[in-house]
């Protein structure tokens, strides 16, 4: 496993953790707010995470529980690959966030008047 996918591991751990257990997290309604949890093993380790899940495939993979009234663990989880991911261009993302700018700014102005 390289290092990368190993950032990419811990990433979608951490995701997993937040949106269960930190009621600020904006899926915590989602999962933790109806009983989702993480398995005790993977709560206390999450070497142990990397271990049993390994890497994303691909950036569009994230973790998907096969049954959703279940908590995170590793006969519960698996890569699930995203249908809307788009992987943009550096310009694409500069261009967005430039679409972005002017849609809040024109906003701002409404606020305003």
């Amino acid at each position: 496993m390289t290092d990368n996918d190993c950032f990419n591991s811990l990433g979608a751990y951490y995701y997993m953790i937040n949106k269960c257990y930190d009621p600020k997290h904006r899926r915590f309604e989602t999962f933790g707010g109806r009983g989702a949890g993480v398995c005790s093993a993977w709560r206390q380790d999450r070497d142990q995470f990397v271990r049993d899940m390994g890497a994303p495939p691909t950036l569009a993979h994230f973790i998907k529980c096969k049954d959703d009234k279940a908590h995170f663990s590793r006969d519960n989880c698996y890569w699930h690959k995203s249908p809307t991911y788009v992987k943009r261009t550096p310009a694409e993302k500069r261009e967005a966030k430039a679409r972005a700018a002017v849609a809040m700014e024109a906003q701002d102005r409404k606020s305003v008047v």
